[in-house]
């Protein structure tokens, strides 16, 4: 099931995320797959285990598990 989950991020934290994010070393997104995925892939991407994108993503998981569009449609689909 795919669920758009509109304003998970305010602007403010949004423009946070992005200051961090533009300040980042980038890496070639070629890295992360094998030959054949290399040959089409074109991409930058965070290096693999990047602690920037790791606490980044930490963040965004936060905000989404916190929304409550989000926590709403977990409960539905997987109750405990």
């Amino acid at each position: 099931m795919m669920l758009h989950v509109p304003h998970v991020l305010s602007a403010d934290e949004v423009h946070a995320l992005r200051a961090v994010l533009d300040a980042t070393d980038w890496v070639d997104g070629r890295e992360t797959v094998g030959p054949q995925g290399a040959q089409v892939k074109n991409n930058r991407q965070l290096p693999e285990h990047s602690p920037i994108g790791r606490e980044l993503g930490q963040q965004v998981l936060a905000a989404v598990s916190r929304h409550p569009l989000f926590f709403a449609a977990a409960s539905t689909c997987c109750p405990s």
